[in-house]
């Protein structure tokens, strides 16, 4: 008996699509009817992650990453064609996200807490009291910015005490405040 199972391929991509039959041709007993686009050669076992790929004479094998998501730079592209993304400068795993910025405001509960982690918040505490405007500006503050008059004042007093902070200093001061009521 002869075997009528016919491996079919997509007619443009060549890509394998599944087994079909050839019939028998009802004119001509001695003739099968073959389907288009196929062939009775096997493809064989395909791995995960590849494609057989009729190329007229036997099947070969290519990468198949369609459907799945790769990057190009930083944007995601879902691939729908064969062989290797990389080939085209994707790459399979998002890029790193940045670091966030700094942060560059903190509440005062938080500057508080940071301040009297540093062992300063009695000094800053008693340079708040002795200046009618700087209490009152840390009274009517929510959210306190790095730039902010009353944090200047605070940094400018702590340096005639001896206690100079640099700018990366009051920002670590900012973003430990952050941290301490996050």
């Amino acid at each position: 008996m002869t075997d009528l199972t016919r491996y079919a391929y997509d007619a443009r991509t060549k890509v394998y699509a599944g087994v079909t039959e050839a019939l028998p041709d009802p004119m001509n007993s001695e003739r099968l009817l073959e389907p288009a686009f196929t062939t009775a050669i096997a493809p064989g076992d395909v791995p995960l992650g590849q494609a057989a790929v009729w190329n007229g004479a036997g099947w070969t094998l290519t990468q198949d990453h369609r459907g799945e998501t790769w990057f190009k730079d930083t944007t995601p592209v879902l691939i729908d064609f064969l062989g290797d993304p990389a080939a085209q400068g994707m790459t399979p795993d998002a890029p790193p996200l940045p670091e966030p910025p700094p942060p560059s405001s903190c509440s005062k509960l938080g500057l508080k807490r940071a301040f009297d982690e540093k062992g300063l918040w009695s000094t800053v505490r008693a340079m708040i009291a002795s200046s009618a405007e700087m209490q009152e500006d840390w009274d009517l503050a929510i959210e306190l910015r790095i730039s902010d008059p009353i944090v200047r004042e605070a940094v400018a007093g702590l340096a005639q005490l001896g206690i100079p902070l640099s700018d990366a200093d009051v920002q670590a001061l900012v973003t430990r405040a952050n941290e301490l009521v996050a």
